[in-house]
């Protein structure tokens, strides 16, 4: 079955770890096309400067050989209260 939920950055410059936990194989991460500025997809540590950018729309998808964890993935934002929403596979 399928993990899905949404990272809000509610405050822009502070890292926000997934609120879900758990192992998959693969997940989709897609920025809201209604945020304002880019989305910033990385560990604890990830900012405007160290992370993977997704701007309004854009998406990512990454596989793992074994399993990848859910609660390593931390989003930051260029603005207030933008979102990425993303997918867990963990069949």
């Amino acid at each position: 079955m399928p993990i899905v939920d949404t990272i809000t950055v509610t405050s822009a410059g502070t890292a926000v770890q997934s609120p879900k936990s758990g192992t998959v194989t693969a997940v989709l991460f897609k920025a809201r096309s209604s945020n304002t500025g880019s989305v910033y997809l990385g560990g604890s540590t990830v900012s405007s400067s160290s992370g993977v950018e997704l701007e309004p729309g854009g998406a990512v998808e990454l596989s793992f050989q074994g399993y990848g964890r859910l609660e390593d993935w931390y989003a930051d934002a260029d603005n207030h209260n933008d979102t990425v929403d993303f997918i867990g596979d963990n069949s």
